[in-house]
């Protein structure tokens, strides 16, 4: 059995019993001795005749010592000295013979006692320093619960004693910190030698199992630094380790062969490659000597207690004569620093799972590939202009400035500013990740964008937009993770951010220079903030959490000031709305749909809570006359809906007449909840916007209140889109079930089919919609395919359907309007192609065997110039993948079995086919894996080959340009003719559809667009082939 030992602070060492078998550990008994937490534990193995023993340490210097023959019960107790904040106040050597604390009344003593017997062997003694340490400043802000988690994080506090013991691995060495120096302790002569490093607010230290090596993490003027050291001289390591540690190193440790160490810092353990290896996971021979490696060291030699205990005499002796004694030279090289971003050391805040959490990740959070063909300035073949979609935008995502006509929002990583009259768009790039938080100020000249990755795996990145020139004024980087709710000061001197709850980071940002005032951490997870107004205080805001809201103040020496007021009735929702009306005033709202108004100079609650709707609050705006409450969040329950609440104020009070209750309640969905609002001064026009992608114009008067749906959008991702045949509309499917028919110019929804239930699968709310085409004369006439196996046809002028079921046991994967629009072939997952007659025909379907063995049907593509053509494209399982060709007898539909004319086989790993044919005769584009072929099936042979970043997931061409989309976020267009390739990158979540249309039918040199969809949004690129010709 191997016996672990765990210390928590609910003052009693935990004893386990680890089993190979994780799932089967079982507790062996639990002590309560100490009076004070426990900060440390150690188990030291036992000897024949002597048991195993257990050592605990405390806050109070008490170490217990237990027997394991005695069911752990406590054998004996030492007492030693208190040292404050200090988790390491013991240490047990390697070889369990020695235990090593600080003597009880000498805090520059150290005591060596034998583990079993606890005889003391030595006692050294640190000399007199010759100057005073110096001790960081502690700080002191305010008097609450949370003063432990403001300003600095100083984990050792004063340093006018010995602390921080750990014996080296070969046992022959005692390492302790005295001050901000390290000491080394030779335990064979009893020397003690200064090791010249200077170690400021020394968090942990350790030495690597060879004794090679030796770990500082310490603070230097606010940034967190990590040192190797070795114990001869010998020249520094060229490579500097990146990363960025927020918070203070509390725990250092080497690897077992002292090639990596491994750090506890805040909420995340870091594994660091300090010595550079490239092959450190690879099995090296057993002759290769690793680099900057010694032989093993000698066995050591016992620790002889009357040697020791003469030489420390004699350096004591020589220290209060004043004279000099001989001591080992300073042996500690520093090998390399690793220094982190400047940053003000922060405690952990852990990871919760929250019920209100406003920002969720819709889009893919996977890094941005780097792009491997990047055009020269100006010559570019695609140039974004245009996105539509506001679906699912997490709350702060949408804002709205009406008297400048400014419409803000953000679809993946990019912010775009429309004007709300003409629609035109100006798009904001620069952002490599998901925006999570938008922000203006009051005039409507800077707008603050934010994105990050949620999983604290990138740093998160602030960025500061002029409107009127669409230029980027100034980025902010701090936050270790997300960025949560972002908010200007109404004087527009101050920005706030707050970070995820991975990193639960408050900011405060000088707008005008981009300066990071001050920062500091909180213990608890924030979801929103709003500045309020103080006569004595020029930056006052709130943030709200769980059971509470938190009022911040900027003092005069840029420290921030923090008290937590109690929701009281409320302690187990979420405050997820703020909002100052006027000055001393505050309304929140929490995720339960109840809110209440607050005194902001005396922080107490007035009037109690009121109730909007069961369901989240997202929004509120206030005005002198009335409170506008937006209900739903990010989600509804059923039949709640989304709604928008209009309550009358008192102008002399300010609160809400608990017995009128709301004046009007604004229902805008029956299931989707509002999750943006913004209203103009007078709370008379207004704009929101719903989870299923809506925008709805409201102008709401004393009389009545009137709605208009402006936008909307699907309300899941998008699965594929295709274009008519005239170039002037879109016809898009998504997962929600819907099909819809865009005009193109102006990207207006022309129709939008109702989800349908999926019969086959109960518990699925909709049948998700597959696959789309137009009929190749007839811009009114559409199909659509569904993962239930159904096919519908849809006319756009009269709204009419048909529904026919064309497979039983799978969903329809790809089709296409052939022979002229007369009939439509559908794949699906069963090796089966099967053609069907369009409406008003009634032939019966027609049966085509994809492959001879289990295959799932990818593409299908007609021929325009050869309408009797159509091409089909399979993948199998095992790898491979499989293209035909078939042609049809007539070419009007006539219920003849089509002929296969031509079949290839391709390597296909990754399971993606995408194929179409080009304008040149019998030739086809074939994405297959990460390649693009051009492929001839007439001589059956492969004309060209391209690399691609990744498995194409859509395809489409435009003569001579082939553009294939890939789950890296990438757009990739490859110039078939001259082979030159362009990457473009603006997707945040991984391309699922794409679509040519020239501008004039057929014209190259006119240029034309593609679009490209991924998640909800739809991209719109301008195509300039000239450029790419040249």
């Amino acid at each position: 059995w191997l016996h672990t030992c765990a210390g928590t602070v609910s003052n009693r060492p935990l004893t386990y019993t680890c089993f190979p078998d994780i799932e089967n550990t079982t507790t062996i008994d639990q002590c309560k001795q100490h009076k004070a937490a426990v900060t440390q534990v150690a188990y030291c193995a036992g000897a024949p005749h002597q048991p195993a023993r257990l050592f605990s340490y405390a806050a109070d210097g008490f170490i217990v010592v237990y027997d394991e023959s005695n069911h752990y019960q406590p054998a004996d107790m030492l007492v030693t000295a208190v040292i404050p904040r200090a988790s390491c106040g013991m240490a047990l050597s390697s070889d369990g013979k020695r235990v090593a604390y600080v003597a009880q009344h000498e805090t520059a003593c150290v005591v060596i006692a034998d583990t079993h017997s606890l005889t003391e062997l030595a006692r050294l003694r640190v000399p007199p320093a010759t100057t005073t340490p110096s001790m960081p400043p502690v700080s002191t802000t305010t008097p609450t619960a949370l003063a432990s988690a403001l300003g600095r994080a100083d984990t050792l506090g004063p340093s006018l004693f010995v602390s921080a013991l750990q014996f080296s691995p070969d046992c022959t060495e005692l390492l302790c910190r005295f001050g901000d120096e390290l000491l080394k302790f030779n335990l064979s002569t009893g020397e003690l030698s200064p090791s010249s490093i200077a170690a400021p607010s020394c968090s942990s230290f350790c030495v690597s199992p060879n004794s090679q090596y030796l770990a500082v993490a310490c603070e230097e003027s606010g940034n967190n630094v990590i040192r190797i050291f070795l114990n001869k001289d010998w020249t520094e390591h060229p490579q500097q380790l990146g990363g960025s540690l927020c918070f203070p190193v509390l725990e250092t440790a080497f690897t077992g062969d002292g090639q990596m160490l491994v750090t506890i810092s805040g909420n995340a353990t870091r594994v660091w490659n300090f010595l550079g290896s490239t092959d450190y996971f690879q099995e090296p021979p057993e002759e290769e000597i690793l680099p900057h490696q010694e032989p093993p060291p000698e066995p050591p030699s016992p620790v002889d207690a009357e040697q020791v205990s003469k030489k420390v005499t004699a350096i004591q002796q020589a220290a209060e004569l004043g004279g000099e004694h001989e001591q080992l030279q300073p042996s500690f090289v520093r090998l390399l620093d690793l220094r982190l971003p400047n940053r003000v050391p922060v405690p952990a805040v852990a990871s919760q799972s929250l019920p209100a959490r406003h920002y969720r990740p819709i889009l893919k959070n996977a890094p941005l590939p780097e792009r491997r063909h990047i055009a020269p300035p100006g010559t570019e073949v695609l140039s974004l202009y245009s996105i539509h979609g506001y679906s699912q935008a997490p709350k702060g995502l949408f804002l709205w400035r009406p008297k400048l006509s400014l419409v803000v929002f953000a679809a993946g990583n990019v912010v775009v500013l429309e004007n709300s009259k003409t629609g035109t768009q100006r798009l904001l790039l620069g952002h490599t990740e998901e925006v999570s938080a938008l922000a203006c100020d009051r005039l409507g000249a800077v707008i603050a964008s934010a994105a990050g990755r949620v999983d604290a795996s990138g740093s998160g990145q602030i960025r500061l937009w002029d409107v009127t020139s669409a230029a980027c004024l100034h980025v902010l980087c701090y936050h270790a993770a997300g960025v949560q709710a972002l908010c200007f000061a109404p004087n527009g001197q101050f920005l706030v951010s707050v970070g995820t709850c991975e990193d639960s980071v408050v900011c405060v940002w000088n707008p005008q220079t981009g300066q990071l005032l001050t920062a500091c951490a909180c213990e608890h997870v924030l979801h929103c903030v709003a500045f309020v107004h103080q006569i004595h205080s020029q930056c006052c805001f709130v943030t709200g959490s769980c059971g509470s809201i938190l009022f911040w103040e900027l003092g005069a020496d840029l420290q921030l000031h923090v008290m937590e007021v109690s929701t009281r009735e409320q302690q187990a929702t979420h405050v997820t709305a703020l909002v100052s009306p006027h000055p001393g005033a505050l309304y929140a709202g929490c995720s339960n749909g109840m809110f209440s108004m607050w005194d902001v100079n005396d922080r107490r609650l007035i009037g109690g809570w009121w109730q909007a709707q069961p369901a989240e609050i997202a929004e509120m705006c206030c005005s002198s006359e009335s409170l506008v409450v937006a209900c739903g969040g990010a989600s509804v329950s059923s039949g709640d809906g989304g709604a928008i609440y209009v309550f009358p104020r008192d102008e002399s009070t300010g609160l809400i007449d608990r017995e009128l209750g709301p004046v009007r309640r604004l229902p805008l969905h029956d299931t989707a909840g509002v999750i943006a609002m913004a209203w103009d001064d007078k709370l008379a026009h207004g704009m929101a916007s719903t989870a299923d992608g809506s925008v709805w114009q409201v102008e709401d008067s004393d009389a009545c209140a009137n709605l208009h749906l402006a936008r909307s959008n699907h309300a899941a991702p998008v699965t594929a889109i295709s274009f008519d045949y005239l170039g002037t509309r879109i016809v898009s499917t998504s997962e929600d079930g819907t099909t819809r028919v865009w005009q193109f110019d102006h990207f207006t929804q022309l129709f939008s089919s109702k989800p349908r239930k999926n019969k086959d699968n109960p518990t699925a709310p909709v049948s998700a919609a597959t696959a789309c085409s137009f009929h190749p004369a007839d811009a009114d006439v559409l199909c659509s395919g569904f993962d239930d196996g159904c096919v519908a046809f849809y006319h756009v002028k009269h709204s009419q359907r048909r529904l026919c079921r064309v497979f039983s046991d799978g969903p329809v994967t790809c089709l296409c309007f052939a022979y002229g629009g007369s009939a439509v072939v559908v794949g699906g997952d069963a090796a089966f192609v099967r053609i069907i007659p369009a409406p008003p025909a009634v032939e019966p379907v027609l049966s085509l065997r994809a492959s001879p063995s289990p295959a799932r049907v990818r593409c299908l593509h007609c021929c325009t110039a050869d309408p009797q053509c159509f091409l089909m494209g399979c993948t199998t399982a095992d790898g491979k993948a499989t293209l035909s060709v078939w042609r049809c007898a007539e070419q009007t539909w006539g219920g003849n079995q089509p002929v296969l004319e031509d079949t290839a086989e391709f390597e296909c790993p990754s399971g993606f086919l995408v194929a179409k044919f080009t304008s040149e005769p019998s030739t086809i584009a074939v994405a297959c894996g990460d390649q693009l072929l051009v492929y001839h099936y007439r001589v059956k042979r492969v004309l060209k080959r391209f690399t691609v970043g990744g498995p194409a997931t859509a395809l489409d061409v435009f003569p001579p340009l082939a553009a294939v989309a890939t789950p890296d976020r990438l757009v990739h267009v490859v110039d078939t003719v001259s082979g030159a390739q362009q990457d473009f990158a603006a997707h945040c979540a991984g391309t699922t559809a794409l679509a040519f249309t020239a501008a004039a039918a057929g014209s190259f040199d006119s240029g034309g667009t593609l679009v490209s969809a991924a998640g909800c949004d739809f991209l719109l690129w301008r195509l300039r082939p000239r450029l790419a010709q040249r």
